[in-house]
């Protein structure tokens, strides 16, 4: 990789997550002021969001070195590689068949109703994801033969995730689609232009709009007060006001510490650190939990979060400032580490896109799948060094 390719992947994160801000923070507010409209939001309540974003860059800012050996070896990589690819084109035919029949399910009821994936679907479809990402990851190069394996991968992570959101939830389609842009640019197959530019704003518009479309969002026209449907469309994306609002939320345990350890302390087990929301009972209380039960008292109708509350909550504007600095300096690791060949590149770039939705979401979300995914990951190496023990020719004794 060139020096020229990785300052390309090291600012094209700190670019996305601008425009997450934006999206999800600034933009409602930009548009009230623009209809000279009232604005819920206080100015501080802007001005905390606009420090946050300063040292969350700062914090990006910090130096890091990027690793410069493997830890296993060539042979190893590249037969695990070989498997990823393999299992990705495998699994891509039970994944678009879930995906379609998830899609033709969710076309029949409206978007805040119908349920959840079922736990199945997501299986199928998470390791789909896993073993293509593993596969991009450890992938040596994008020249040749390797060239057409990436962008079939690619194609075959992308195409089921985009029928799903087609009539659920436009993140699935998101997500991928972010993941594979910041694993291709980190690892300087693609190179930044201007064309390149207006291709991934286009890209972006195509997510946010095409799946709100698609699923019968009113998007275009005005509502009945005579505003833009669009004001509404982006005010429903905010969850700005829930830092305004809820600064004094109670809560038996630290918000920030149950969204960090939810998937590795068995709290509903342990019956610690839980509460009731609606029907749901014996849930951990994460603040996107605590929001929903103030909010609408349903799981089904859940009202998002923002990771600056959860720092509020934590200590005050204090913990918002360095909780945004360390915040950003762990996605400068995730960057660094996304650049060099590896088996686990494809949790990093997860962990990226997932910060993105940091903004309207719990901070645990982003760190919260990386003990169980690096332990798939060995179990994938595991697999690979046993069937090479298979394949070994047995030594021969006769001649001793």
């Amino acid at each position: 990789m060139t020096h020229q390719s990785r300052n390309y992947a090291r600012w094209l994160f700190p670019s996305a997550f601008a425009f997450s801000c934006l999206l999800f923070w600034w933009l409602p507010s930009i548009l009230l002021a623009f209809l000279h409209a009232d604005n819920p939001i206080t100015s501080k309540t802007i001005r905390d969001t606009i420090l946050a974003f300063v040292f969350f860059f700062c914090g990006y800012l910090i130096p890091l070195k990027a690793p410069r050996k493997l830890f296993i070896s060539i042979k190893s990589m590249e037969q695990c590689s070989d498997l990823a690819y393999k299992l990705t084109l495998l699994i891509a035919v039970p994944a678009f068949v879930v995906s379609l029949l998830f899609a033709i399910a969710r076309a029949r009821v409206t978007y805040s109703t119908g349920g959840d994936m079922p736990f199945m679907y997501q299986a199928v479809l998470y390791t789909h994801l896993f073993v293509g990402y593993m596969f991009l990851g450890s992938v040596p190069d994008m020249d040749g033969p390797n060239r057409k394996r990436v962008i079939l991968a690619a194609f075959l992570l992308i195409f089921p995730r985009l029928v799903i959101s087609l009539q659920w939830q436009r993140f699935f389609v998101g997500q991928t689609c972010a993941a594979i842009l910041l694993i291709v640019m980190a690892r300087g197959w693609v190179r930044i232009s201007g064309v390149r530019i207006l291709q991934l704003i286009l890209l972006a518009a195509a997510i946010i709009f095409v799946p709100a479309y698609t699923r019968g969002d009113p998007i275009f026209g005005t509502d009945p007060s005579g505003n833009p449907r669009l004001l509404r469309f982006f005010q429903s994306g905010s969850t700005l006001i829930f830092y305004q609002d809820y600064q004094h939320l109670q809560s038996e345990c630290p918000p920030l510490l149950v969204s960090m350890t939810a998937k590795i302390i068995p709290y509903s087990l342990l019956h610690v650190c839980t509460m009731t929301v609606g029907n749901a009972q014996n849930t951990p209380a994460v603040l996107s939990s605590l929001i929903t039960r103030q909010d609408s008292n349903d799981l089904a109708l859940g009202t998002g979060s923002i990771y600056i509350l959860e720092l509020y909550l934590t200590g005050g504007i204090a913990a918002v400032l360095l909780g945004s600095a360390l915040f950003g300096l762990s996605c400068r690791l995730f960057v660094e580490h996304l650049g060099a060949r590896s088996l686990v590149a494809g949790i990093w770039a997860e962990c990226l896109v997932r910060s993105l939705y940091a903004p309207r979401g719990n901070l645990g979300y982003v760190y919260e799948r990386i003990p169980s995914l690096l332990a798939a990951t060995a179990v994938v190496m595991l697999l690979c060094w046993a069937g090479d023990v298979l394949r070994a020719k047995p030594i021969d004794t006769t001649s001793c």
